[in-house]
This record gives structure tokens, C-alpha cells and sequence, in this order.
């Protein structure tokens, strides 16, 4: 499931180096887990809600497909008066 726990969020600051550079000056990466806090969002959804969102848009593709554009040959009247 996704969920609560499984995005985790870390901050580099003056004290905590990023994870690129931490690793780059051999510093445990543990720390760095560590330190990560974990974060709650709205878009973080089971699996099953993820399955039902892509079915839908696929059962409903002509919905998703945006603005129908028709495209017509230019007239030639058009091009006689260039």
C-alpha cells in the first residue's frame, strides 16, 4: 500500500549536507534515512485508487482526449492572393 511512511522528506541544511554530497564526503547515509521525516499527502493513495484512476481514463479515453481540432486545407483563393 502507499501510504503514510512511505514518502520520506529530507531537508538539507548547514548541519546535514544533501544525500548527493553526503555520499561524495563518505558520510553515513544512514544518518541521512534518519533524518528524513516521513510525510502524509492527499496524493499518496492506495494501489487500489491508483488502478481505478487508470482504468477510468482508459474506459474513458474520449473524455481525457482533450479539444477535438478539425483541420481543413487552406483554400486556394488564399494562396491566389499571395
Amino acid at each position: 500500500m502507499l501510504s503514510y511512511g512511505v514518502c520520506y522528506v529530507y531537508r538539507p541544511d548547514d548541519s546535514h549536507p544533501a544525500a548527493v554530497t553526503a555520499l561524495h564526503q563518505g558520510l553515513c547515509l544512514r544518518r541521512v534515512l534518519k533524518d528524513a521525516k516521513s510525510v502524509k499527502h492527499e496524493s499518496i493513495v492506495t494501489f487500489h485508487n491508483l488502478r481505478y484512476d487508470v482504468y477510468s481514463q482508459l474506459a474513458n479515453f474520449d473524455q481525457n482526449s482533450g479539444i477535438k481540432v478539425c483541420i481543413r486545407e487552406p483554400s486556394s483563393h488564399f494562396l491566389e492572393n499571395q
